[in-house]
């Protein structure tokens, strides 16, 4: 045999050789990974942990988050139409930021009548307000007395009067009601985390033949 054959065989057979060596640890270096006990392999390896390095983190929303507390009123007089009463009004700040001037609008749910065409029974409408007009800081609970807070027609001989806190009247010529707000009429003045938890506070009013005194002031 030559011998410059035979050299080149052993040299590709030392190579071969090699290579095998070489892919072995490979893998079983591979079957190693994520275990503890360098003589367990598995043919499983644990995934690499995610990290979150290079990424943004997630921008704080701050905004208030206005809600009535309660409300007191007393009774002022009655003029042709409407019974009249002073309010104080109370509305904390749940939010993180602090909020700037707004309004609380009184809202009556007629529970009884004696003119069913004008106040039908179930009918709601707005009847009064207050204004903040410092607003309430986060955190914070403010109160404010209205010398003239809201009304109660004479004609209602039972009714429900609720807070509702930072929202708009559907127009000046027709103010709606707080049961059916959307868009700007929900969102009013200020901008909130929670909307839905602006109304709050009701009390009931009850009259006799006209009576200016309730029979029965507050319910919760």
């Amino acid at each position: 045999m030559n011998h410059t054959c035979l050299f080149h065989q052993q040299t590709r057979s030392a190579l071969l050789s090699a290579l095998l060596a070489l892919a072995t640890v490979a893998t079983f270096s591979a079957g190693f990974a994520g275990t503890n006990d360098p003589h367990t392999a598995t043919t499983n390896p644990v995934a690499p942990i995610p990290t979150t390095a290079g990424t943004l983190p997630r921008p704080q929303i701050w905004l208030p988050d206005l809600m009535p507390v309660g409300f007191t009123s007393t009774y002022k007089g009655t003029s042709q139409y409407f019974r009249e009463y002073s309010a104080t009004v109370s509305v904390a700040n749940l939010g993180n930021k602090d909020a700037e001037s707004f309004a609380c609008l009184f809202g009556m749910r007629v529970l009884g009548t004696s003119n069913a065409e004008k106040y039908p029974v179930g009918s709601s409408s707005y009847v009064g307000w207050i204004t903040f007009q410092e607003g309430v800081d986060r955190d914070d609970m403010v109160e404010k007395t209205a010398s003239l807070g809201f009304v109660i027609p004479k004609e209602v001989t039972h009714c429900e009067i609720v807070v509702v806190t930072d929202r708009f009247l559907d127009s000046l010529a027709n103010p709606g009601n707080w049961e059916d707000d959307a868009g700007e009429e929900l969102t009013g003045n200020i901008q909130e985390s929670n909307e839905l938890n602006n109304i709050g506070s009701p009390r009931t009013f009850r009259f006799l033949n006209y009576s200016t005194t309730p029979v029965l002031k507050a319910q919760y």
